[in-house]
């Protein structure tokens, strides 16, 4: 058995193994990040999208209109399931949406973040933006991230499964 891991060919199996899975490895991450930053990233420009829609129809309409807007959008059929809306005022007092009044004014930044809020009672992982309106009114637009998460968790048990497929294949 010890003449076998010297020979040439043992060596050369155990190298093109090791290069099979490397590849595996590979291209599976580059699959996994690639479909997870396409998907983020398409939600987030539909949250750029919404925020600067919705703060231009403020500033043209007024804060009933844009309060108008919130409720019918939340109603339309059209990703209800996903979609966070947010009008509260300059004290923090909910006007219109579905999630919990915002209490962490600090948090005001104009950029996409991560963050946990209460949508219709239950706590979801979320992707928004806090955007502040020339009166002192705080805008929240965003997305529920829980079907991101399952794909994520989907691709990563796929990727999971050819990776041992591909390692034991180079066992053998």
């Amino acid at each position: 058995m010890a003449n076998i891991s010297r020979s040439v060919a043992f060596r050369l199996a155990v190298f093109g193994g090791g290069l099979g899975i490397a590849t595996v490895v590979l291209l599976s991450g580059v699959f996994y990040f690639g479909t997870i930053g396409v998907l983020v990233g398409a939600a987030d420009n539909k949250i750029l999208e919404h925020t600067k829609h919705f703060a231009d129809l403020y500033e043209e309409q007024g804060r009933e209109s844009l309060r108008a807007r919130i409720e019918q959008n939340l109603v339309d059929g059209e990703d209800s399931d996903t979609e966070i809306y947010l009008l509260s005022d300059a004290t923090g007092g909910s006007l219109a949406g579905n999630i919990a009044p915002w209490t962490d004014a600090g948090a005001v930044s104009d950029r996409v973040i991560d963050h946990p809020v209460v949508r219709n009672g239950h706590p979801v992982r979320s992707r928004l933006i806090l955007h502040k309106l020339s009166d002192g009114s705080v805008l929240v637009v965003g997305r529920e991230m829980s079907d991101l998460d399952s794909i994520k968790a989907l691709t990563g048990r796929a990727i999971a499964i050819g990776g041992l497929l591909a390692l034991l294949l180079a066992l053998v």
